[in-house]
């Protein structure tokens, strides 16, 4: 695959994992977008592996809400992708924003997600550090 379409793949990617494979519930899903040796670090600083994950997300569906997410920086090393981003998660009962960081592996013709990790926002938005 060039590198000039890789960050349309990644993003492609990172938009289908939000929206379809956190919200739908289908593990078959889940499953076939993260690696086997998937690790992810969770709000609560516990680390999860793919079949928890995957045990997590499968309760999730129509009732979950909807996931958003915004301000998707990619970067791309060679056959690897480092995404980070704020997903803003609309729940029927309360709104949720959690930044983001994954890191996806390109396998032969599609990407998977290899880790992740996610930290609780304040709201509103607290301001950005300023630069050096």
């Amino acid at each position: 695959m060039p590198r000039s379409q890789r960050p349309v793949h990644t993003r492609r990617a990172t938009r289908l994992f939000a929206k379809g494979l956190i919200c739908t519930g289908d593990s078959a899903t889940v499953s076939d977008g993260l690696a086997d040796d998937y690790r992810l670090i969770g709000v609560s600083g516990a680390l999860w592996n793919k079949s928890q994950r995957i045990q997590e997300l499968s309760g999730n569906g129509p009732a979950f809400g909807t996931v958003t997410p915004s301000e998707v920086e990619i970067r791309i090393f060679d056959g690897t992708a480092v995404v980070m981003g704020l997903a803003t998660i609309l729940e029927p009962a309360d709104t949720i924003r959690e930044r983001f960081t994954q890191v996806w592996v390109l396998d032969r013709t599609r990407w998977r997600m290899v880790s992740g990790q996610i930290t609780a926002v304040a709201m509103p938005l607290p301001a950005p550090p300023p630069q050096p």
